[in-house]
């Protein structure tokens, strides 16, 4: 607004000297389109992958700086407008006209892709910028109704409100993952109630699908690479979830590998072919990685009247399901980086890869109303055992069988001395009946006493 003011009292003084002028000016023109340029940088990022952002903000930029050279290097022209003088020529022309161009992508942006960015962020500038735009149009027929610095004032306080604002910046940690920039786990449970009293009040908008998605391997690449290369793997993940699923209305990242998607009132064929296309992404984005990235998903339609937790738990099941089948079918990968596909069974009600050196493990299978803290779920091993038994899943006539044979301690003697497979039967329920099941716990191929890695298998036998 300065530079403006300034440089409508040189246009308008008679004795002003024509260098202080048009220095005036460039000045002018550069600032204004620096703010246009950020701006323009600041549209892109809320729906682009930072990779991406680059080089449409490098073109932009090329066209301001022409505008600039063909200002410095060719004559302005000073024009009488009705009361006031105005700038024109080549150069200010070129640089009108990329501002314009700047805040008509900026626009379309912000239209087309509101689902994908925070809601604050979009009321603050999209209203804003219209009018902006607006104005520098009517520029265009009205030369001298000197708008432009007034638009940019505009969309500056409408950035503010949108990017400084502290309540917005709270709200964005509170919401946003760090590591990722999808939705963390924070914005997913909030949503999710958001979603259910819509359901309850029958304001969702229809269809309504819910999609869950899991890395598949990311285990193996922390054990054998490191966990600096696991997190390349959750990154790129993120990025080909958030990049290639452009109709949902949030990417929330709701665990270490796993991801959630809510598409509302979107075609169910577009949805599929979203879906479709991630294994091609996932190829091209593996060229960067030490192992090939691979995403399972799974996905559930919501019908009126169904729970939206039996929805959650179908796509989990079908995710589970497409995971077992990834294993299968790859067998080594390009790393030599061997699968248990091999010892993948399809009656057992639980599969774990177990790490008993340190207490953790990652789900192959598993029935989905286990994985809650409040039916004993945990991230360790040992304390999701004390947890099981305390939710009531193991049957008093089968307290002491299982409290014998599921002792981590002895499972490491076992296996270092070269035992080979741990089984026994006991009691367990599944949902509100208990039923014999067989459990077996085998030696993984790379066990070794420092990565003591096994895998355990729970088979319902379906005998009460």
């Amino acid at each position: 607004m300065p530079t403006t003011v300034i440089t409508e009292l040189t246009v308008n003084d008679p004795g002003c000297n024509v260098i202080v002028n048009n220095i005036y000016h460039l000045i002018f023109f550069a600032s204004a389109l620096l703010f246009c340029l950020e701006l323009f940088r600041y549209t892109l990022a809320l729906i682009l992958p930072a990779n991406q952002v680059r080089i449409p903000v490098i073109v932009a930029a090329a066209l301001c700086l022409v505008g600039l050279v063909f200002t410095i290097t060719s004559q302005i022209k000073y024009l009488k407008g009705k009361g006031t003088y105005y700038s024109a020529g080549v150069g200010p022309t070129i640089c009108f006209g990329t501002g314009v161009l700047i805040f008509l992508i900026i626009l379309f942006v912000l239209c087309f892709n509101h689902k994908k960015i925070q809601h604050s962020v979009v009321f603050a500038l999209l209203p804003i910028t219209t009018v902006a735009f607006v104005g520098m149009v009517f520029q265009i027929f009205v030369p001298e109704f000197l708008f432009t610095a007034g638009t940019l004032t505009l969309v500056l306080i409408g950035a503010f409100f949108a990017i400084e604002n502290p309540i917005g910046k709270f709200e964005d940690r509170s919401n946003i993952d760090l590591d990722t920039h999808a939705r963390n786990r924070n914005s997913y449970e909030k949503d999710f109630a958001d979603l259910k009293k819509r359901v309850k009040g029958g304001r969702l908008n229809y269809p309504f699908m819910y999609v869950i998605c899991d890395i598949n391997g990311l285990k193996t690449v922390n054990d054998t690479y490191g966990h600096l290369e696991g997190d390349k793997l959750i990154l790129s993940a993120a990025e080909v979830l958030m990049e290639n699923l452009k109709s949902c209305s949030n990417v929330y990242r709701i665990g270490g590998d796993e991801f959630a998607v809510f598409y509302e009132g979107v075609r169910i064929g577009d949805v599929e072919d979203e879906i479709k296309s991630i294994p091609a992404a996932c190829e091209k984005e593996s060229k960067k990685l030490v192992t090939p990235l691979s995403i399972s998903i799974g996905s559930a339609l919501y019908n009126e009247g169904d729970d939206v937790e039996d929805l959650v738990r179908i796509a989990d099941e079908k995710m589970y399901k497409n995971k077992d089948n990834f294993y299968r079918e790859k067998g080594i990968n390009r790393r030599k980086v061997q699968d248990y596909a091999s010892v993948f069974r399809d009656e057992e009600a639980k599969i774990l890869k177990i790490n008993l050196t340190d207490d953790s493990f990652s789900i192959f299978k598993v029935i989905m109303a286990e994985k809650k803290k409040e039916e004993g779920y945990s991230d360790s091993f040992s304390e999701w055992v004390k947890g099981f038994i305390k939710a009531g899943y193991v049957h008093d006539e089968s307290a002491q069988i299982y409290a014998e044979n599921v002792i981590l301690k002895d499972w490491c003697e076992y296996f270092d001395e070269g035992g080979q497979k741990i089984s026994f039967i006991y009691k367990r329920r599944y949902d509100k009946e208990f039923y014999q099941s067989l459990v077996e716990v085998i030696k993984g191929n790379e066990y070794s006493p420092k990565s003591q890695i096994v895998f355990l298998f729970v088979k319902n036998l379906g005998i009460k």
